[in-house]
């Protein structure tokens, strides 16, 4: 009777380890848990309704920037800005113009120099005509050898 006992123990223990390792239907009575978790298995999905809209094409970083190559910019006058063709931040090239500069400082320097060459050619007449007076009182001899040189002098000064 021990025997038949530990048969049908043994029996047991070798048909629920092949339940665990080969399903048998009639010994699942679960067998629709055994479905629904196994379809449940995964990566949870949401899906959405795709809708048009604009996209915004600017980023907004922070940080330094460190130009390539830098240069020095300088003209070949001073003065003031009356026009300025450039911005903060733009690329240059060489010989760009980037500003003009207020000509009303040059205009006037132009001016009193035009001034000063006409004053400059009526006085070197002036000395020119009054050498040739004086040279023809030296060689007539009414004229003192320290005049005339002084009026040779005064000349040579003139067109230096």
């Amino acid at each position: 009777m021990k025997k038949i006992i530990g048969i049908i123990a043994l029996v047991v223990i070798v048909v629920l380890l092949l339940n665990n390792i080969v399903e048998i239907p009639f010994l699942n009575k679960n067998n629709n848990v055994i479905e629904e978790v196994k379809t449940d298995l995964g990566v949870p999905v949401r899906t959405t309704k795709v809708e048009k809209d604009d996209v915004n094409d600017s980023l907004n970083y922070l940080g330094n920037l460190i130009a390539n190559e830098t240069g020095t910019v300088s003209s070949k006058f001073g003065g003031y800005a009356s026009e300025i063709y450039i911005e903060n931040g733009d690329i240059v090239e060489i010989g760009q113009e980037m500003l003009k500069l207020d000509d009303k400082d040059i205009s006037i320097t132009i001016e009193t120099l035009k001034i000063n060459l006409s004053q400059a050619k009526l006085n070197y007449s002036f000395i020119q005509s009054n050498f040739e007076k004086t040279k023809e009182l030296y060689e007539s001899g009414a004229l003192s050898k320290a005049a005339y040189d002084k009026n040779i002098y005064e000349l040579n000064m003139v067109v230096m």
